[in-house]
């Protein structure tokens, strides 16, 4: 049977389960009756369903018929958990089952209801039993058994819960489900018509519901249950206070409804010492003069900054990004007559919210693309969703404030596999697999307006498997594919011929036909033209097997992009490569790109038993390394295929997808790497390969890939078969170093063994240091930059019985982590009247140590249980956990559970003393003076410019350069500086626990930009024992200060003209002191540390970069002098634009004076200032 119609069987059995329990059982019937507003006496219901007389034989003959009938339906619901198959015609039977029942129900109201009890014979009763009872329990089952289904359905209006209050003495409110199946037609039809009507929007209504304006309580209940589905936390709460007061009290309107609002709290905590908070707020946007809610208002609660990705659940992700310093500084009304966007904040917060979904892999069918079956199981006839996502952003766009919104789908299919129906069914479809799948994005700006981003299509693959001679027709293919205005069907054809040695194959060849709108009203078909035309193969494969040549090729033709492959064996030599060329870059802008690698096979002996069996290299023009995307290929098992691959021609197209993944078009940067493999013994028992591919261009990465496999004793006799993939990379853009591997299809002798490995590691920001080996301790938040790694396991025996053992260990630089795990599996034969006997054990235990301070959790858990078809009947199970040694702890419980029974058995003890660590105390005040007394001074910084504007003499080896494009910084390391602190080390603050370096001119504080330097959070700041965890151990915060100077750096970037470069001394003796330098400037430090010989540099000008170097008159030195750093200062300003050289030489020239004249006696000798001037 259909797996998708056996669970919809079981389902709809499990949902009618309280029907059958009522009539079984007097309490649950009152129970049932109660959902249904109905006040009944227990007793006197008992009464009347097990002790009716003679008089009310008919009622109980009715009665016994839904038992029976309730019976039967519970027979075929547990054919069904076993997995049996059910034949049609017991279908059948169900369904006129549950048909007779409420048909039997029908019977007891009415005139021609048989004699029953006063308290039953209520046709009101009945009729509710008839008309609310399937919606109630259909709803009531989903919900429970499909959390996101059901909360789609409601969202859409689908399912619908209200509260009743009917009329009569033994009636009571409750709780009313409805399922419109009136407005599935609605929703497929129009349904954006559909979804105004649902909320109210703009005055639609549904025919029969309460007028009124837009229905916030309902959209809010909607989003509210979307999101418990994935567990994302959010509330509806009364309206925030200042909204009322900026929105509703000047509204004037009568007193207004109690008025709730949707409060998502998106992040709140602390990021490099700063607090920061996050929060969207909907609520309902009200109109006067009635207070009427016509719209929705959406607003922010933000302060601080952050920038962060948070795991809300399996597969999904909240990105945040921004920083905002108000509230409410964003709002976005949204009425039927527009969109009203307001900032509020003369600085609008930038802020993006971005929630995303991704399918996880289903181990139960790994050859299947990961999705999320909406309806119908995985590969078969169903819908299904591959990827979600929704965001909303705040921002700056074309110099205003900006919300957008956008919501994206990807991956939404429909398959229809018809090989898995009836006799009918398959009798007329055969093998036809039908699948279409779509992808939809929206997109609303304020500024920008609404974009629709949508793709898909049609196509029907027909396997064919025909032969005609030599040729073969494969599969036969029809596609509808919607275009500008028209659409277009393609009939495509692949086809093979194989004639002795040589077999050629063509793909996807065939006849199209456009139907597109007429240049001028008047075509082919009406206003419509019909165009025909030849669609030419898409892949062509020719392979030729004659000894002792070997070998074949393959090439793909797109619209911009072509793909080949070509191999060639002799008999000790093999030669393959591949090429993709894209004949325009990303974006559709002119250009191109290259990818293609190259490898040749030979035997070279060596040393030792090593030979060099093969060389080979990749190259990349315009072309990037997507190393997520060569981490999904190695994890895949599809790395070895990339270098030196077994079967060249075989494996093409799935090597050459693999290269596009990994390399993709990126202008600017380029690719190079050499590839080289390794043999040992004769025939190869081992084999090594590797290669080390440079990117570089913007920017440069070096990435190491490589594998090794091994075979011994010989591979005749295989006792031990080892098969390692690896990838490693250097990227020096972002100061990371990561290594990957897996250990896959591999055996020791008749045992499977895998697992995968990971490090990352670094010099960059933010980086989480770990190295994994088979994942991490069940507790521990994976970081975002670790892939989800297998376990180490070696698996023993078969599929029965079988044995695994697995394990792992991860280091941290705050913990160690270590686990194993058992499992055990045995199924015996089936026994008559029982069923399929099995057992299933495990024990594991997991180990968390942290160093600082020191501490750990043990946890250790097992369980036996008995199945019989696929249902635990027995088990025993415990869970223990322990924690120390600072007081120990230990927490755990066994259960038992026997036929559906479980009985608990908990322990939970706490003994030792939880000593008090001794209390010291540190001053951050004391610790930066000493750090400022021991500082070396001043660093010169580099600029930033990518073509340098300054060139430096060589320099003595105690001298620095100082670069005036870059400038100078100082720095410690002792403590973090304008942050508050919360120790130091394991010691307590004493004074002031934020401290901060100024720098004064005169009495007024200079503004400085602020060097940064990495501390340990841990060292300065209280973290609990989760942010000890995921937290990074370093963060960049404030250290020091930097300086330069403005008038160079802020010189204009438009100046575009040749420039030289002309030089005048300015003779100095080395006995000659400077004049006295001005005090409370960042230059006069400068010289200061310049002259106690600290530093040495040159001093250039903004006039070096503006005079014309025309000099009509000859340069010469007047006199020998110094100019003062004030005096230059002071000329600075003066030197003209344009003008000769030769004047602002004279200008230069009547500022300078004998040294003799502006020596001071309190000056101590130094070093001279600088040597030359250059203007």
């Amino acid at each position: 049977m259909n797996e998708t119609l056996r669970n919809l069987l079981a389902g709809l059995i499990d949902a009618f389960d309280p029907v059958i329990a009522a009539f079984e059982d007097p309490d649950e019937l009152v129970l049932l009756l109660e959902d249904l507003g109905w006040n009944m006496d227990p007793g006197l219901v008992l009464d009347a369903l097990f002790d009716a007389n003679g008089d009310w034989a008919q009622f109980a003959r009715i009665v016994a018929d839904i038992r029976e009938m309730a019976a039967s339906a519970q027979a075929v619901a547990g054919q069904i958990r076993a997995g049996q198959d059910i034949d049609a015609q017991a279908i059948l039977a169900l369904a006129q089952d549950f048909r007779d029942v409420f048909a039997a129900l029908g019977q007891l109201k009415g005139p021609g209801k048989p004699a029953m009890p006063d308290i039953l014979s209520i046709d009101d009763l009945w009729q509710s039993l008839i008309d609310d009872l399937p919606d109630m329990l259909i709803i009531e089952h989903v919900a429970t058994a499909m959390p996101g289904l059901h909360a789609g359905m409601e969202a859409l209006g689908l399912f619908e819960r209200r509260v009743a209050v009917p009329q009569g003495t033994l009636r009571q409110p409750y709780t009313q489900y409805l399922i419109h199946w009136d407005r599935f037609g609605d929703l497929l039809g129009d349904p954006l018509q559909h979804m105004r009507e649902v909320y109210r929007w703009n005055g639609a209504v549904k025919p029969g519901a309460d007028p009124g304006g837009f229905d916030f309580d309902r959209a809010a209940q909607a989003v509210l249950g979307l999101a418990q589905t994935i567990r994302f936390p959010a509330a509806v709460t009364p309206v925030d206070p200042g909204i009322v007061a900026r929105h509703y009290e000047p509204l004037n309107v009568p007193e207004p409804r109690p008025l709730s609002q949707l409060f998502v709290p998106v992040a709140e905590g602390s990021e490099g010492g700063a607090h920061y908070r996050l929060a969207l707020i909907a609520a309902p946007a009200l109109k006067a003069p009635d207070g009427e809610t016509e719209g929705l208002l959406l607003t922010q609660l933000a302060q601080g900054g952050v920038s962060r990705t948070i795991t809300l659940a399996d597969g999904w992700l909240l990105a945040l990004a921004g920083s905002a310093d108000a509230d409410f500084a964003l709002e976005l009304t949204m009425t039927p007559d527009g969109v009203d966007f307001a900032a509020q904040a003369p600085q609008p917060p930038s802020l993006s919210v971005t929630l995303t979904g991704q399918a996880p892999a289903d181990p139960d069918h790994p050859d299947l693309p990961p999705a999320w079956p909406l309806f119908g199981g995985r590969g078969e006839t169903g819908l299904s969703l591959r990827g979600v996502s929704a965001g909303i952003g705040m921002g700056p766009a074309d110099g205003v404030a900006e919300v957008t919104l956008s919501l994206a789908l990807e991956g939404l299919a429909l398959t229809i596999a018809a090989g898995e129906g009836d006799g009918l069914l398959n009798a007329i479809l055969g093998s036809l697999d039908l699948r279409a799948e779509l992808g939809l994005a929206l997109h609303y700006g304020t500024v920008s307006g609404f974009r629709f981003e949508g793709s898909g299509g049609l196509s029907v693959v027909i396997a064919l498997d025909k032969s005609i001679g030599p040729l073969t027709l494969d599969a036969a293919e029809v596609s509808i594919v919607p275009g500008a205005g028209g659409v277009r069907t393609e009939g495509l054809l692949s086809a093979s011929f194989e004639l002795g040695p040589l077999f050629a194959r063509a793909e996807r060849m065939g006849l199209s036909i456009e139907l597109t709108p007429a240049a001028n009203g008047g075509g082919l078909i009406g206003p419509m033209d019909l165009n025909f035309g030849f669609v030419p193969p898409s892949g062509y494969a020719v392979a030729l097997n004659a000894d002792p040549i070997t070998g074949g090729g393959y090439l793909s033709v797109s619209d911009t992009e072509y793909r080949g492959a070509m191999a060639l064996g002799f008999r000790n030599f093999g030669f393959s490569a591949f090429a993709i060329l894209n004949t325009e870059l990303p974006g559709g802008e002119e250009g191109f790109s290259f990818a293609g690698s190259i490898f040749a096979e030979f035997s070279v002996p060596l040393a030792f038993g090593f030979l060099l069996t093969g060389v080979g290299g990749f190259i990349g023009i315009n072309r990037t390394i997507d190393t997520g995307a060569m981490r999904e290929v190695l994890f895949a098992g599809r790395l070895d295929d990339l270098l030196f691959p077994a079967d060249p021609i075989g494996a093409a197209s799935q090597i050459l997808e693999d290269m596009a993944t990994i390399m993709p078009p990126m202008e600017g940067q380029h690719i190079v790497g050499p590839c080289v493999r390794i043999s040992w013994g004769q025939p190869a028992l081992i084999d090594i390969t590797m290669g080390v591919l440079l990117e570089f261009g913007q920017d440069f990465r070096v990435v190491i890939l490589g594998g090794l496999s091994m075979i011994l004793p010989d591979k005749d006799k295989v006792l031990v078969s080892l098969r390692l993939q690896f990838m490693g990379e250097i990227d020096f853009t972002a100061g990371t170093i990561s290594f990957d591997a897996t250990l896959e299809g591999s055996r020791i002798l008749t045992y499977a063994v895998d697992g995968d490995v990971a490090i990352r590691t670094g010099w960059g920001r933010g980086i989480a240091q770990v190295a994994s080996f088979g994942g991490l301790h069940p507790d521990y938040p994976k970081p975002a930059n670790l892939p989800d790694l297998a376990r180490l396991s070696i698996s023993f025996g078969g599929n029965n019985p079988k044995l695994t053992l697995s394990a792992y260990q991860a280091v941290t630089y705050n913990s160690l982590q270590v686990g194993a795990r058992a499992d055990m599996y045995a199924k015996g034969p089936k026994v008559k009247f029982v069923g399929q006997v099995a057992a299933e054990g495990y024990v594991a235990f997991d180990a968390l140590i942290y160093f600082n301070p020191f501490s750990f959790q043990v946890g250790l858990r097992g369980g036996l249980s008995i199945l019989v078809d696929g249902d635990v009947k027995a088990g025993l199970f415990f869970s223990l956990t322990l924690k120390g040694p600072n007081s120990w702890y230990i927490n755990g419980e066994v259960w038992v559970k026997i036929l559906g029974i479980k009985v608990r058995f908990g322990i939970e003890h706490r003994w030792g003393q939880r000593e008090s660590v001794q209390t010291f105390v540190a001053s951050p005040v004391a610790l930066l003076r000493e750090a400022l007394e021991r500082s070396e001074g001043f660093r010169p910084v580099e600029g930033q410019a990518s073509d340098p504007a300054v060139s430096f003499r060589q320099l003595a080896a105690d001298d620095r350069a100082i670069d005036p494009l870059g400038g100078l910084e100082f720095a410690q390391n002792a403590v973090p500086l304008a942050v508050r602190l919360g120790k130091v080390g394991e010691a307590e603050i004493d004074g002031p626990a934020t401290v901060d370096i100024r720098v004064l001119k005169g009495t007024r504080e200079m503004a400085l930009g602020p060097a940064e330097a990495e501390f340990v959070r841990g060292h300065f700041f209280g973290l609990t024992e989760a942010q000890r965890l995921s937290d990074p151990v370093f963060e960049y915060h404030k250290a020091g200060f930097t300086f330069s100077d403005q008038a160079l750096v802020a010189a204009p970037s438009s100046i575009s003209d040749e420039y030289a470069y002309e030089i005048f001394e300015i003779p100095m003796d080395d006995s000659d002191r400077p004049g006295a330098a001005r005090a409370a400037n960042p230059g006069a430090a400068t010289f200061r540390k310049v002259m106690n010989g600290q530093l040495a540099g040159r001093l250039r000008g903004p006039g070096a970069q503006q005079a014309r170097l025309v000099a009509p008159k000859p340069v010469s030195v007047a006199r020998e002098g110094f100019v003062s750093e004030a005096a230059l200062e002071g000329v600075r300003g003066g030197l003209g634009i344009g003008a000769e050289l030769s004047e602002n030489l004279h200008k230069l020239a009547q500022t300078t004076g004998p040294l003799s004249a502006q020596r001071q006696n309190d000056m101590p000798a130094a070093t001279p200032v600088a040597s030359y001037i250059a203007l």
